[in-house]
């Protein structure tokens, strides 16, 4: 589970950017990193 951030730049609000960030006392943290594992795993290949 993540919560999100949206910033948004004044002067072009068609620009945004969401930050998501994994909740604390989920394990979201520990899987995203065993996905990244995996991916440099297979990139190595």
């Amino acid at each position: 589970m993540f919560e999100h951030t949206t910033l948004q730049v004044p002067a072009m609000p068609e620009l945004k950017i969401m930050i998501y960030t994994p909740l604390p006392g989920t394990d979201t943290m520990e899987k995203l990193q065993q996905l990244m594992d995996q991916d440099v795993a297979i990139s190595a290949m």
